[in-house]
């Protein structure tokens, strides 16, 4: 939970720095210190990488809010154990100095709990990074594996037969696949902050190169969201679904750089425009990235 409550205070931290320098060129065009294409090109980079924010945001909030559904049925294990031991002492299994024990291990576990819930809520509900000040992450509480204590006359221990007996179930580790697939989704994701377009000589190389998400905004977003999604889907420990995802990704992701080119967008099937543009590393990064997530996922899932 600390990792991820760090994770995302780091994250609006960011948003906010950008949300920032967002509103103050708003205010030297507004002024008139910028021109219209200082003010253009501003703006669409601060748009793009608030986006890519927001986005990584959302991603951290879902983890944490699988971790507050975690805590929420944790708790009810407690309150289950407690209202056994109350059960057992009340059947007078269970001696008052045994209940008073249990009930102060199990009470002290759902304060835990509690605080914990209390920090996660309060990180779901977070817009910026100030939302989060002086919280302080609650340890996750471990599971004693002491059972109740009862007073009765010990029994023999209970034969267990040699076919109940399964050894614990493996499972996949970080295969080279995976790892390739995972290291495939962050070249994508990172792709859309890479140089994709740059000016010829005709056009005046003084213009400067064209980040991914500036060029074009469906690949841009293509790019982050299926990016993020890989990243994330790359702990699934099931290798089919795995690897099904990761090919839904890949495809997806090419899927917005076609729509990107068809919708004009990346007009590079305009043979004027391609002589104007020269095409930088990030697009092609962009396109082996998707390919490699598609094929690496296809094998997974065999």
């Amino acid at each position: 939970m600390a990792e991820g409550f760090t994770g995302l205070q780091s994250a609006l931290e960011e948003r906010d720095r950008l949300l920032s320098f967002a509103s103050k060129l708003e205010d030297l065009q507004a002024e008139g210190s910028l021109s219209s294409a200082e003010y253009s090109t501003g703006k669409s980079d601060y748009d793009g990488r608030i986006a890519a924010t927001t986005a990584r945001i959302g991603a951290l909030k879902s983890a944490l809010r699988k971790e507050l559904e975690a805590s929420e049925r944790e708790a009810e294990m407690c309150r289950l154990k407690l209202e056994s031991a109350q059960a057992h002492h009340e059947a007078g299994d269970l001696s008052d100095a045994g209940f008073n024990s249990e009930k102060r291990r199990w009470e002290s576990q759902l304060r835990g709990i509690a605080t914990r819930e209390d920090t996660l809520q309060t990180a779901l509900t977070a817009d910026s990074a100030a939302d989060l000040e002086g919280l302080v992450i609650a340890p996750s509480t471990e599971q004693p594996s002491a059972p109740v204590q009862k007073e009765k006359k010990s029994r023999p221990p209970r034969a267990i037969p040699a076919h109940d007996t399964r050894p614990p179930t493996a499972t996949r580790g970080w295969t080279r696949l995976r790892i390739a697939a995972l290291v495939a989704a962050a070249v994508l994701l990172m792709s859309v902050r890479m140089a994709w377009l740059a000016p010829t000589e005709l056009l005046g190389k003084d213009l400067g190169a064209e980040a991914g998400v500036s060029a074009s905004f469906l690949a841009g977003m293509g790019g982050i969201l299926c990016g993020l999604t890989a990243i994330g889907v790359s702990f699934v420990r099931n290798p089919r679904t795995r690897g099904v995802l990761q090919i839904v990704a890949g495809v997806l992701a090419l899927a917005a750089l076609v729509g990107a080119v068809l919708l004009g967008e990346l007009p590079l099937h305009d043979s004027y425009f391609r002589e104007l543009i020269v095409l930088r590393e990030g697009f092609f990064a962009y396109v082996v990235a998707a390919l490699a997530l598609a094929v690496l996922g296809f094998l997974q899932r065999r």
